[in-house]
């Protein structure tokens, strides 16, 4: 469904998209994804903590994304019970555009459920989502800026309702450097000079026309 929503890595517009289908197959239990010079690392846990490989699916449709090598189903998506996916976003902290952060999920068409969580520490989530769903639409990343990391889980047991799904894309836009704020600022500044500048003369004007008795 969401195949077509961002090139392998890309940027348009000032939106940054980040593809988590553009690394194909097995690719280790840590991946470094980087775009308009932005980077987020992706990491694979089981359910202990301990590292396990991550596994890039590209077979279409809605079955392109990040997943686990571990689902026991051998689909390689984020299974049930069997651990979830971490994105260290702190690369990003400060230098996108507040409210422009969002992600999209697949393979969730047989009511699979999915859960964010945010977290400060590496290789653990918390007790409670930030935000749960199945949908494969973009969704705004809850509480961005607050937090270092965020986890991707199944909350869904039940095989016959679906019970995994992949991470599809992050996107984003970056806030301006300084340096363009700077330019920014200089030309309103500017704009506000020459502004003032045809006030006066148009009250030089008047001042100096003489009045017209009719």
């Amino acid at each position: 469904m969401l195949g077509g929503l961002a090139a392998a890595a890309s940027t348009h517009a000032g939106t940054i998209v980040f593809d988590f289908g553009s690394a194909h197959d097995a690719i280790g239990s840590s991946h470094t994804y980087t775009v308009g010079g932005l980077s987020i690392i992706a990491t694979g846990y089981d359910n202990t903590g301990a590292l396990t490989g991550l596994f890039g699916k590209h077979n279409g449709g809605d079955e392109i994304g990040l997943g686990l090598v571990n689902d026991p189903t051998h689909d390689d998506e984020i299974h049930y019970g069997k651990g979830f996916i971490q994105l260290d976003v702190r690369d990003l902290i400060g230098k996108v555009r507040p409210g422009s952060t969002f992600f999209a999920t697949n393979s969730t068409t047989h009511g699979e459920e999915w859960g964010v969580f945010g977290s400060n520490q590496s290789d653990h989530y918390g007790s409670t989502p930030l935000l749960t769903g199945g949908i494969e639409t973009l969704q705004a990343l809850p509480g961005f800026g607050q937090y270092k990391y965020y986890d991707f889980v199944e909350l869904n047991q039940t095989p016959k309702q679906g019970d995994n799904f992949l991470i599809h894309s992050l996107q984003t836009s970056a806030a301006p450097e300084p340096a363009a704020w700077a330019t920014m600022l200089l030309g309103f500044s500017a704009l506000g000079g020459l502004m003032r500048h045809r006030r006066s003369m148009r009250a030089l004007v008047a001042a100096r026309t003489p009045f017209k008795r009719c």
